[in-house]
């Protein structure tokens, strides 16, 4: 069972490097998009959003699988 917690443990930490890199990318996109009134803008604002929102799952999933103590196994 220390394989699978350690299994878990890595991927939650790539989950928090690589979903902070994509949140962090959605919100220097944002303001941009604010200003943007053309198609372009509106269709990469209807992939970018969601995108941003899994992101924010994903680390908050990511930080609690990391935290959180495994429960004791008998």
């Amino acid at each position: 069972m220390q394989r699978c917690d350690r299994s878990w443990a890595i991927t939650a930490a790539w989950g928090v490097l690589v979903s902070t890199q994509l949140l962090l990318v959605v919100l220097m996109t944002a303001p941009w998009l604010a200003h943007c009134a053309s198609t372009v803008g509106t269709v990469i604002a209807v992939v970018i959003y969601p995108l941003g929102l899994l992101a924010l799952c994903t680390l908050a999933w990511s930080l609690f699988a990391v935290v959180m103590p495994r429960a004791a196994r008998r």
